[in-house]
């Protein structure tokens, strides 16, 4: 009787601690998207930073640095750099590159992101 009470215990609080582990690992998880955004956002700014030109043609971001001309693009679920094959991202459903007066955007899944500013 008593072993039986003592592994009804022990379940217990095994289910417990595993349904504080799913909510801490959903949030990880949805956190991680984020940070790779945030980590694309900053890897195109120090990418563009010394580029001689820069233009959006149909969506994609057209880029020449140091005489080399980059494109990058959608390409099937990912966000890829041309000029090489170079994957900045994956599992994207969406990604549009806008420019807005001096301004250059990119839009990942209905989410904007400034990623590049004229300076005049």
């Amino acid at each position: 009787m008593i072993e039986a009470l003592f592994s009804l215990l022990v379940v217990s609080l095994l289910i417990g601690l595993l349904s504080g582990f799913m909510q801490v690992a959903s949030q990880i998880v949805k956190n991680h998207r984020d940070s790779q955004r945030e980590f694309l956002v900053l890897q195109l700014r120090s990418f563009l930073a010394p580029a001689s030109s820069i233009r959006v043609d149909q969506g994609a971001l057209e880029a020449t640095i140091f005489h080399q001309s980059y494109r990058i693009e959608q390409d099937r679920d990912r966000l890829i750099k041309r000029g090489g094959y170079e994957i900045l991202l994956e599992n994207v459903e969406k990604v549009v590159f806008y420019e807005e007066e001096d301004k250059i955007y990119i839009s990942i899944d209905k989410e904007e992101f400034q990623v590049f500013q004229r300076l005049y």
